[in-house]
């Protein structure tokens, strides 16, 4: 069978070098000579291929970002949307981890390798609860699944977790011990709000004044 006729008129052919173009490889030229099973040769067309350089974010434990290649004098694309990272809120991408610059999408040039490091503020709204449990009359205490009562509060991540015991007013007969507070199951009155959300003031706890009586 013969090869199909070359289409009239000007045609574009497109030529896949399989050459990843990274800063890794140097300025690469490559030559393309096309030839028909009738040894017709066409001329040679030589193309250079464009310098870029890789543009690594890096989200400081937040959600992954990929990396773009970006031409020599070129800008770089702002990502979108913005990374994601719990209990803290996003403030930008900049150019060292003591975040003094910011990077200028729309100004900022590329000349070479670069990574670019996301700023996190601790979010203010992270949440937790506060369980209040009641002893019983016979000196024993509900499990951690059935309290008295349960809170829910926010505070900021690494903060302390605020809560306001109950009083004789709030629980008839009862009394707050302090020292069966738990906060992050470590027996304490006070411990900071965990980013993950998770925080929970436990056995917030109030002795029944009558299981006391002599």
């Amino acid at each position: 069978a013969s090869s199909p006729a070359v289409p009239s008129g000007a045609w574009v052919l497109y030529f896949k070098t399989e050459v990843p173009v990274e800063s890794s490889n140097p300025q690469t030229s490559y030559i393309i000579t096309l030839s028909d099973e009738g040894g017709v040769v066409s001329d040679s067309v030589t193309k250079e291929l464009e310098q870029k350089f890789k543009v690594t974010f890096d989200s400081q434990g937040g959600s992954s970002v990929r990396a773009q290649y970006v031409e020599n004098g070129g800008t770089v694309t702002k990502p979108s949307p913005n990374p994601t990272k719990a209990g803290f809120d996003f403030g930008g991408w900049y150019t060292d981890t003591s975040y003094s610059t910011p990077w200028d999408f729309d100004n900022n040039t590329v000349t070479h390798d670069i990574t670019l490091y996301a700023k996190w503020t601790p979010s203010s709204s992270t949440p937790y609860k506060v369980e209040h449990y009641q002893e019983e009359l016979d000196g024993t205490y509900p499990t951690t699944t059935t309290p008295a009562n349960t809170e829910s509060k926010t505070g900021t991540t690494g903060q302390n977790a605020a809560y306001t015991p109950k009083t004789e007013t709030d629980y008839p007969g009862f009394k707050y011990d302090s020292t069966l507070t738990k906060i992050n199951n470590v027996v304490q009155t006070s411990g900071t709000i965990n980013a993950t959300g998770d925080t929970v003031v436990q056995s917030v706890s109030y002795t029944h004044l009558r299981a006391h009586e002599t």
